[in-house]
């Protein structure tokens, strides 16, 4: 399943977070859709993943914690939702 991943962070945790980002183990990595993004001048940002196993998705969290507050959301593709409108009208 596809996510979008939202995370921010208190600017007096930069180097806690830095460091655990590179870090980070290479079993909580998910398959990365997107660069991960900051907004610019801020200690936030997103990064869409796509992970098999949603598990994954919290251990990240939780590796994190508690600096990092995440709000992650699951995603997909538009043609995804057009083909279920389809199947309901027929």
């Amino acid at each position: 399943m596809k996510y979008i991943v939202y995370w921010e962070f208190e600017s007096k945790d930069f180097e806690t977070c830095a460091k655990k980002y590179a870090d980070l183990p290479k079993e909580l990595e998910g398959t990365s859709i997107s660069e991960n993004f900051a907004f610019l001048g801020e200690t936030r940002g997103f990064q869409l993943l796509e992970v098999d196993d949603p598990a994954v998705i919290s251990k990240l969290s939780f590796y994190y914690a508690p600096e990092t507050d995440f709000t992650i959301l699951p995603i997909v593709e538009v043609s995804q939702v057009m083909d279920a409108y389809k199947q309901l009208k027929s």
